[in-house]
């Protein structure tokens, strides 16, 4: 599928002309070359890479991190896709090392932990997943993980709610465990609009949230994807830090039914639906209701403006402030066609399809 947007992937300047890892390069090839010059053998390519494990790795933002390490940063890590059954590793494969199953309540977290180095952790749909990852960092510790990137909900320190209270509860458990870690605290996706595709199937496509006149700054998970590649080439200066990942633009519903009009080339309306007729519909699609009831609350942030940001932290770390709603529209035309029958996900799932 052609991607259009304001500035390719590709094209996208990860670190500047000066970074250290350009110049570290460039010291182990001049370096080779003078071990050959010695009659000594040096093998950059054979240099040991740390290994990293992408949890989640076949749901949208799990797909996107392991896209950007093997393409960016393939001579410098090496990739391990952390799978939950009965997730088809399939599409992926190609594009890491290993697959491996991880469950993350098994005692066999710990052996899928094994050697690996780096972490990249994205929690599970469990209404226990502070827990869980609880463990998973004990697992950490006792296989002496160096490293590990947590993905967590923006403005999550306020406890505003269920999803809130239980990101906050995993950043203290990443905060005390004594391993060095960093926290990308992530606004909501702009893959979540999926689940508005059913809704697109008339002339006039509908966005439909209970949002009233609030506001939001979705983000696309390939930018998501592109901070973490940064953080995981050089993860020391990251130690301990937290970065809050919006989209470029906060959006209204209105807003989001006209950049999505544009996008897709056809028109597109606002419907402000009630929190009944949005939990009726998530109850349909037997979502759990401690899950509907946090989307509620979520529904319920975003129409009082807690989400109503935009950071600075994508466009420090890339140099990019992100891919806008327009464009991740534009590039999914065929989800959101006339005949499309996709209707999946709710408005803020969480970035896994665990």
């Amino acid at each position: 599928m052609t991607r259009h947007r304001s500035q390719p992937l590709k094209e996208r300047p990860l670190v500047p002309n000066c970074h250290p890892m350009s110049c570290h390069l460039n010291c182990e090839i001049l370096q080779s070359k003078l071990y050959q010059n010695h009659g000594l053998t040096f093998h950059l390519h054979n240099r040991m890479k740390p290994k990293v494990l992408v949890t989640g790795a076949t749901g949208n933002l799990g797909t996107a991190v392991i896209k950007n390490l093997s393409t960016q940063y393939r001579t410098r890590v090496n990739v391990i896709a952390g799978v939950h059954p009965p997730n088809d590793p399939t599409p992926i494969r190609s594009r890491v090392s290993a697959v491996i199953t991880t469950e993350y309540d098994e005692p066999s977290m710990e052996q899928a932990l094994e050697g690996v180095q780096y972490l990249f952790f994205v929690p599970s749909h469990s209404a226990n997943r502070a827990t869980q990852f609880k463990k998973v960092l004990d697992h950490a510790k006792a296989q002496r993980v160096s490293f590990i990137i947590l993905v967590s909900l923006l403005g999550c320190e306020s406890r505003a709610g269920l999803f809130c209270s239980q990101f906050r509860d995993m950043e203290e458990h990443l905060e005390n465990i004594e391993i060095p870690y960093t926290i990308l605290q992530c606004a909501p996706f702009q893959q979540n609009m999926v689940a508005l595709s059913a809704n697109f199937k008339q002339k006039i496509g509908t966005i439909a949230m209970p949002i009233g006149a609030g506001g939001y700054s979705p983000i696309h998970v390939d930018d998501v994807a592109a901070a973490a590649g940064v953080i995981f080439n050089d993860p020391k200066p990251h130690f301990g830090k937290k970065y809050r990942l919006t989209g470029p633009e906060i959006l209204s519903g209105v807003s989001i039914a006209g950049k999505a009009s544009m996008g897709l080339d056809r028109p597109v309306k606002f419907l402000n639906c009630t929190k009944n007729e949005a939990k009726k519909s998530m109850l349909n699609s037997n979502s759990p209701a401690w899950v509907v009831n946090g989307f509620m609350e979520l529904y319920e942030l975003v129409s009082k403006g807690f989400f109503a940001t935009v950071s600075p932290d994508l466009a420090n770390l890339t140099f990019f402030k992100g891919l806008t709603v327009e464009e991740y529209f534009r590039e999914n035309k065929t989800l959101f066609s006339s005949d499309s029958s996709a209707n999946a996900g709710q408005f803020y799932v969480l970035p896994s399809k665990l």
